[in-house]
């Protein structure tokens, strides 16, 4: 495939599966909204005032991990810059289309404000989005093994935690037991360069270096899965409805694997893995009233990125000049 065609299929692809899923979930709701739109607004404000301040709690975390890894760097930036940093990824995620997605807008993020080279920038962003690849799945496989009982589900759920793991196996054989300069780690390196994910690959290398680091990120990353699983519980109590906390610290790891699927900011699939994990407790209206009004929540945070790209001066173009030239 010619690399026109290869980045048309990335534009198109995302939107395809979205508007598939949207169309399908319309189909089946097409007599439904007005019951749709009747739960959401019966919306109790002190609950969700609740949701989007957990919300906030989860991305300050997620910003204090950001400054953990950067530290690991050399770039020694506040709680607030982080804090900066994450918001700006965020919009970008929800509102703006850029190439190479959060990860590289946090590296530019950082490198411009910071005046520090991009390519370390880039790599301890990637580090920091992996952190959450890597957790995810165990934390959801983990839930899925205890709480649902599935045992097909169950089973997928450990696959993909056991791929993961593997993954980090063999860049450990890479690192440490392939000499630097060898034909073969050479291969390896331009193999990871051709599927796009060296700088991953690079990242996760890198907070191997130091356990402790690693060890302490995780936990950090479990705990702002924490404060998500506490946000979709309390938007839920905010439409008055009485699910368990515990359905919400299952749903929100398998939320977070679902979303690496191409979409147009997570539309249709965030809906989908709402309904399939609220269909025992929940009919298909109000499940989907709970996903709509968790995403709600979720724009609110996206808006303050928003905000403060406006604030600093950073506009799209100006990222996509400086991805243009790291990718050049």
């Amino acid at each position: 495939m010619n690399p026109s065609a290869r980045k048309a299929l990335k534009r198109i692809l995302p939107i395809a599966i979205s508007a598939v899923l949207i169309a399908v979930g319309v189909y089946y709701l097409r007599d439904s909204f007005p019951e749709i739109f009747a739960l959401l607004s019966n919306t109790r404000f002190g609950p969700l005032l609740l949701a989007i301040s957990s919300l906030l709690a989860a991305t300050m975390v997620i910003a204090f991990r950001l400054k953990m890894v950067l530290f690991c760097v050399g770039i020694e930036a506040s709680l607030f810059a982080s804090l900066y940093y994450v918001l700006v990824a965020t919009f970008s995620s929800s509102f703006l289309r850029i190439t190479g997605g959060a990860a590289f807008v946090t590296g530019v993020a950082v490198s411009l404000d910071q005046k520090k080279p991009l390519q370390s920038c880039l790599v301890a962003s990637f580090a920091d989005r992996a952190l959450g690849m890597l957790a995810a799945p165990l934390l959801a496989a983990a839930g899925l093994a205890f709480a649902l009982g599935d045992t097909d589900l169950t089973r997928n759920a450990l696959e993909y935690a056991g791929v993961c793991l593997l993954g980090v196996g063999v860049l450990l054989v890479l690192r440490f037991f392939i000499p630097g300069e060898s034909d073969l780690r050479r291969n390896i390196w331009n193999l990871l360069r051709k599927f796009k994910i060296e700088k991953f690959a690079e990242s996760v290398v890198f907070l191997l270096r130091s356990p402790w680091t690693l060890i302490g990120t995780i936990g950090v990353t479990a705990a702002v899965f924490l404060f998500y699983s506490l946000t979709a519980y309390l938007v839920s109590r905010a439409l008055g409805f009485q699910v368990p906390f515990a359905t919400f610290l299952v749903l929100i790891p398998c939320l977070s694997v679902a979303m690496l699927i191409p979409s147009v900011g997570g539309l249709g699939v965030r809906e989908a893995v709402f309904v399939f994990f609220l269909r025992d407790r929940l009919s298909l209206e109000e499940a989907l009233a709970v996903s709509l009004l968790y995403y709600a929540v979720s724009l609110v945070i996206s808006g303050l990125g928003g905000i403060a790209m406006g604030m600093r001066g950073i506009s799209r173009h100006r990222l996509e000049e400086e991805l243009d030239r790291e990718l050049g």
